[in-house]
């Protein structure tokens, strides 16, 4: 009883350990970075053909990008935030978004459940800079 526990065991964790190899060797499970903003602005146009980027800049912590935005001559503002291994993009709407400049950055609060706040860990001076185009863009 005992040695058949122990095999069970064995063959678990080999099931596991073959399971998280092949995760490993395709890409899926490494956190992706956003190398510079016109990297995330590549994958934004890959979402939102009909806009075009006018600026960006990546976090600190390389995790998001904030793109300034046109369509159309009316300023947007998009947001690029790594999942995993993913690039998540958002057109920012807003009626739906709250932005506060914080310590270590810009907090966008989203009302949007699958990202519904979003740190960008920016200088205090590039956190200042992009309140404003969020807020030239809000009131626009």
């Amino acid at each position: 009883m005992l040695l058949d526990l122990f095999i069970l065991f064995a063959a678990s964790l080999a099931g596991t350990g073959v399971i998280y190899l092949m995760i490993r060797s395709t890409g899926r499970g490494k956190d992706t970075q956003i190398s510079d903003w016109s990297f995330a602005a590549t994958r934004f146009i890959e979402d939102h053909p009909d806009l075009s980027i006018n600026k960006g800049i990546v976090s600190g912590n390389k995790r998001a990008a904030l793109l300034s935005l046109k369509h159309n001559q009316e300023p947007e503002f998009g947001l690029v935030t790594v999942l995993g291994d993913m690039l998540v993009t958002r057109l920012i709407k807003k009626d739906r978004t709250k932005v506060t400049q914080v310590e270590s950055g810009l907090l966008f609060q989203l009302n949007d459940p699958t990202i519904p706040k979003q740190t960008i860990a920016l200088s205090p001076n590039e956190a200042k800079l992009w309140l404003n185009i969020y807020q030239e863009f809000s009131e626009a």
